[in-house]
């Protein structure tokens, strides 16, 4: 999630939608006070998408990097005439 996290504010402040971005700081899955157990693991296996359908989902930092823009522009997604 940190590094997920860094990539979101790095497209943000690249877009000049962050001004100073704020630091990001790893820590221990233990150490965040979630109520519910989380798995070490909870990355989405798409591969079964592209063995049973030939279709390779895009790579989501492309997608990101779209959406970040998108919101830079100054639209909404999902508008009509974008």
């Amino acid at each position: 999630w940190c590094a997920f996290a860094r990539t979101i504010v790095a497209a943000a402040a690249e877009a000049g939608l962050l001004e100073r971005p704020p630091t990001i700081r790893a820590i221990a899955t233990e150490d965040w006070p979630a109520k519910a157990a989380r798995p070490r693991n909870s990355r989405l296996d798409a591969s079964k998408l592209a063995t049973t359908f030939g279709i390779e989902p895009p790579r989501w930092e492309g997608a990101l990097r779209d959406y970040i823009g998108t919101l830079a522009a100054g639209t909404r997604l999902g508008s009509a005439g974008g």
